[in-house]
């Protein structure tokens, strides 16, 4: 095997991870653009659509919550975080910042699934998306990539030294 060979094959997980991380940052740049458009639109002089560009903040906006819910499944079966690391003490402190946590209560009942309780309630349930478009996700997101690549690293260093050992 060569040494282009191990750093190809270094785990499809750090990679799917990898591609889940790229596409909630673009979905969270594309969110807070239609976002913009919508709330334009909603002026009764605006020539936009309104409801095209509502259907596309839904869509775009479900997509994110279930693929960043995602990042932090613990369900064994998962590609996740907490799946990769045996140490997810860092991973923890990152699931406690607000906007995760109000991300994994919609997930389960509002986007992936519909919670007939949960959305009849009394209280506001809909993910609302100003609060997701002015948040830290994006921050976050890059601190989840900083995680990554350090995990990167050292498989690149430990790929290297078996590499060296063959040889």
């Amino acid at each position: 095997m060569t040494l282009w060979e191990y750093y190809i094959d270094m785990s499809p997980e750090i990679n799917y991870l990898q591609y889940n991380i790229e596409n909630c940052e673009m979905a969270f740049d594309k969110l807070k653009e239609i976002n913009e458009k919508l709330r334009a639109a909603m002026d009764l002089d605006s020539p936009e659509n309104p409801l095209g560009l509502g259907h596309y903040n839904r869509i775009i906006q479900d997509y994110l919550i279930i693929k960043v819910a995602g990042l932090f499944d613990k369900d064994t079966r998962t590609i996740s975080f907490y799946n990769l690391f045996d140490n997810a003490s860092e991973i923890e402190k990152i699931e406690k910042e607000d906007i995760i946590r109000y991300i994994e209560e919609k997930r389960p009942r509002f986007c992936a699934h519909y919670d007939r309780d949960y959305i009849k309630s009394d209280e506001n349930k809909f993910p609302n998306t100003q609060k997701i478009v002015n948040s830290n996700l994006k921050e976050i997101l890059k601190r989840l990539q900083i995680i990554l690549d350090g995990l990167k690293n050292k498989l690149q260093i430990t790929n290297h030294k078996k590499l060296c050992q063959k040889f």
